[in-house]
C-alpha cells in the first residue's frame, strides 16, 4: 500500500511536469483564439457571406491543426503514463487496481494538486538562485 501511494505520487508528478513543460497551454490557447476569431467573423454584419465562407475555412483549418496537435500530445503523454503505470504494476503487483479504486483516484487528484502547488511555490525560488 505504501509503495502504491509512493508510485502514485511519482506518476502524478510526471503527469504534472508533462502538462507544464509541453505546449498544452499554447495549443489550447490556439484553439480558443481561432474559435474566437471565427465567432467574431460570423457575428459581423459588415462581412459578406462570401468572405465569411472563405475566412471560416482558414479558421477551421487553424482549429483542426491545433486540435490534432493537442490530441497527439495527449496520446503521447497518456501512453507514457500507461507505460510507467504498467511498469510499476509489474513491481508492486496491484498498482493498476489501486489507481482505479476510489482511494487511488482521490489520491491522484490530491497528489497532482499538491505537486502543482508545491512546484509553483518552489520554482520561482530555484530560478532566483
Amino acid at each position: 500500500m505504501i509503495a502504491d501511494i509512493a508510485a502514485l505520487v511519482v506518476v502524478c508528478a510526471i503527469a504534472v511536469e508533462c502538462i507544464v513543460r509541453l505546449p498544452f497551454i499554447a495549443l489550447v490557447r490556439a484553439v480558443v483564439d481561432a474559435s474566437g476569431k471565427a465567432l467574431r467573423v460570423v457575428r459581423s454584419r459588415r462581412i459578406s457571406d462570401h468572405w465569411k465562407e472563405k475566412v471560416m475555412l482558414a479558421y477551421s483549418g487553424e482549429t483542426l491543426a491545433a486540435t490534432l496537435k493537442l490530441l497527439v500530445l495527449l496520446v503521447l503523454v497518456g501512453a507514457a503514463l500507461v507505460a510507467v503505470s504498467l511498469g510499476v504494476d509489474r513491481i508492486t503487483g496491484n498498482f493498476l487496481e489501486f489507481i482505479a479504486s476510489p482511494l487511488g483516484i482521490a489520491g491522484s487528484l490530491v497528489a497532482a494538486g499538491a505537486y502543482a502547488k508545491a512546484r509553483t511555490l518552489v520554482a520561482p525560488r530555484i530560478a532566483r538562485l
